[in-house]
């Protein structure tokens, strides 16, 4: 889970990545797995340190779990 965040640098190779990928490869694409692709040609990847509670939200469940475990936090 998490956010993504590209330098101008990292856009340029995320499009040639995203150019030399067929047609199949970027429609079974995750996030994950994008990562994984840019690492291996030695892009480097890092991870951010929140001070916050996260959480992925999809749905009205997700909000309300989140809102009451965010509160006991």
């Amino acid at each position: 889970m998490g956010l993504l965040k590209f330098s101008p640098k990292g856009l340029r190779h995320l499009a040639t990545l995203w150019a030399d990928l067929s047609r199949i490869e970027k429609d079974r694409l995750d996030m994950t797995s994008l990562l994984r692709k840019l690492i291996k040609r030695n892009f480097p990847v890092t991870g951010v340190p929140i001070r916050h509670p996260w959480g992925e939200v999809d749905s009205a469940e997700d909000l309300d779990l989140y809102n009451h475990w965010t509160i006991r936090a």
